[in-house]
C-alpha cells in the first residue's frame, strides 16, 4: 500500500502523462514558436539550415516592444510596433 507522498507522486505523475497526451494532440510543430536565446553567432547556421525561415529579434528589441505595451496598458499613449 503506498504512504501519502507515494500516492500524490503517482496522481501527478499519471495527469503530467495525461497532459502530454493532450499537448500532443492540440498542438503541431508548425504553429509552434520556439524562442533561443544566446551568442546566435554560435547556433545560427545549423539552425536555418534546419529552418530556413528564422526570425531573428535583437534583445534590446524585444525590450522596447514589452516597454511599449506596458506603457500603453497604463494609457500612457500610442506607440507604433
Amino acid at each position: 500500500m503506498f504512504g501519502r507522498n507515494e500516492r500524490a507522486h503517482h496522481r501527478v505523475g499519471r495527469e503530467a502523462g495525461a497532459a502530454t497526451k493532450a499537448a500532443a494532440r492540440l498542438s503541431s510543430s508548425d504553429r509552434a514558436t520556439l524562442v533561443i536565446v544566446g551568442d546566435s553567432s554560435k547556433f545560427i547556421d545549423k539552425l536555418r539550415a534546419l529552418r530556413p525561415h528564422v526570425e531573428m529579434t535583437k534583445a534590446d528589441e524585444l525590450v522596447r516592444r514589452a516597454e511599449a505595451q506596458s506603457k500603453l496598458r497604463r494609457g500612457v499613449g500610442a506607440i507604433d510596433f
